[in-house]
């Protein structure tokens, strides 16, 4: 099967541009990383720079489209009817760095600069031909990531800098009147890192001080009467704070073995259900908050350990009566997924940590930087266990994206391999676990990103750094 896949896709890659004049996929050599044995590598599109994607869908549910932004390229759009032959369309050069987390829907891209401020929304009307529709200034200098709600058909949350930003796109796209609102951060969350909004509508959001869900409109169904009289006047401009990770007045959502960085990103999948545990409290279906956090500080000297973790958190009742997020379980790089003789102290300059995630079925596809793509079960969210893992040297991914609608298809965000497409399937009962060797680094990297510790960089926050390979 591989062979077939890899045929076709390096057939692929020399058909597209007659018709597209973008970039093409390309086949690599076969096995080009570390893999255990239920995660199969297909190929690659080779997209410099890739931070994120968006898919767009069709009515049944399955990726149409997908937008990508890439630093320093700006936008580019494919065709991911297959999954397996993604097809280029359509281009917008934009100079920027970073928009980690690109949002949109069937019209509609939209990347953001951090630093910078600008919000650029950008007409997709023409798959082939997007076009630059409105520029924005935040006011404040930073729009890290772009977190539509209600799939862009309004709102939108622009994050970080020195307040929430909550984009009227309407407002925006007709000039009519100012589009951005500011929220003020509260102590809940502190500044926003990212906004998530699941399939009930609650607004879920993460940053310096934990992670918290909030209404955005009133909430009149399936909760408490304090919740609904609490929400009454909740809109995307007045966020109601309903549920977050203070117990007894005490931030459980910050601490050394929590979040001692920021609480980066999260999911809230409403229609899940989870194995129980026996004399211990129920998961209710929908009832677990996914979160990672990222925390470069202590991975500079290329020590993979204690660089980010991934954590579930009980959210049973906590959007239908205002209970506290309880953390259940965490991830990190050092239980079972590196070499077992030499241990989660790997010496090099291997930058390792928990970034962007997707979740499906209860297995988690997620980033971890130099440590590739890593998948977590979590259906027993007391138990977290690693069932798969796929990454090479040289690499920095930043997110693992489920494919909408596609048989186990995974694709990267890797901003110095491009976008890796994987195929994941279930381990079967009783097999072994794979250890996954330590993450390696050769010396000349086509693009190599390093970290510029805090105190050496001029924006007072640790940050990657792109260092082209010296050729000749």
């Amino acid at each position: 099967m591989r062979n077939r896949i890899l045929a076709v896709v390096a057939a692929t890659a020399l058909a597209a541009p007659a018709f597209t004049g973008g970039a093409a996929v390309t086949a690599l050599p076969v096995a080009p990383g570390f893999t255990s044995p239920n995660v199969e590598w297909l190929g690659q599109l080779p997209e410099a720079g890739a931070i994120g994607a968006k898919f767009i869908l069709d009515k049944s549910g399955k990726a149409k489209w997908m937008y990508v932004t890439s630093a320093g390229t700006g936008l580019s759009i494919y065709d991911v009817s297959n999954p397996e032959l993604p097809v280029p369309m359509g281009r917008l050069p934009l100079p920027h760095f970073e928009n980690e987390d690109v949002d949109g829907n069937e019209n509609l891209a939209i990347i953001s600069t951090s630093p910078g401020g600008q919000i650029f929304l950008i007409d997709t009307t023409n798959k082939l031909a997007p076009v630059l529709a409105k520029v924005l200034e935040t006011g404040d200098g930073d729009a890290h990531t772009s977190n539509c709600v209600d799939d862009c058909k309004r709102w939108m949350y622009a994050t970080e800098g020195s307040f929430l930003k909550a984009v009227d796109l309407k407002a925006a796209l007709s000039g009519d009147g100012n589009p951005i609102h500011k929220v003020k951060y509260d102590k809940y969350v502190g500044p926003v890192h990212d906004v998530d909004q699941d399939e009930n509508g609650v607004v879920w959001m993460t940053g310096n001080e934990g992670g918290a869900a909030y209404a955005i409109r009133p909430m009149t169904k399936g909760v408490s009467k304090a919740v609904r009289a609490k929400t009454a006047k909740a809109s995307p401009t007045r966020p109601v704070n309903i549920s977050n990770m203070f117990i007894k007045g005490v931030n459980t959502g910050k601490g050394k073995d929590v979040n001692d960085f920021i609480l980066h990103n999260s999911k809230r999948p409403t229609k899940a259900v989870y194995k129980q545990t026996k004399g211990k409290p129920a998961i209710a279906k929908g009832g677990v908050f996914l979160t990672t956090e990222e925390d470069y500080f202590g991975d500079i000297d290329g020590q993979c350990g204690g660089a980010g973790r991934f954590h579930t958190w009980d959210a049973t009742g906590s959007v239908e009566n205002g209970t506290p997020l309880r953390k259940l379980d965490t991830f990190t790089l050092s239980e079972g997924t590196l070499d077992p003789v030499k241990g989660d102290r790997q010496v090099g300059t291997v930058f390792c940590g928990a970034h962007w995630f997707t979740v499906r079925d209860n297995i988690v596809a997620i980033g971890m930087y130099g440590a590739g793509t890593r998948f977590l079960d979590v259906s027993n969210p007391r138990d977290i266990k690693q069932v798969g893992f796929w990454f090479a040297p040289d690499q920095q991914t930043w997110a693992a994206y489920w494919v909408p609608g596609s048989k186990g298809i995974v694709y990267t965000a890797d901003v110095e391999r491009g976008i890796d497409i994987l195929r994941w399937t279930k381990p079967k009962a009783g097999a072994p676990v794979a250890k996954a060797p330590f993450p390696v680094r050769t010396k000349n990297p086509a693009l190599r990103f390093d970290v510029k510790p805090r105190s050496e960089s001029a924006l007072g926050y640790a940050c990657l750094v792109a260092t082209p390979r010296k050729r000749g």
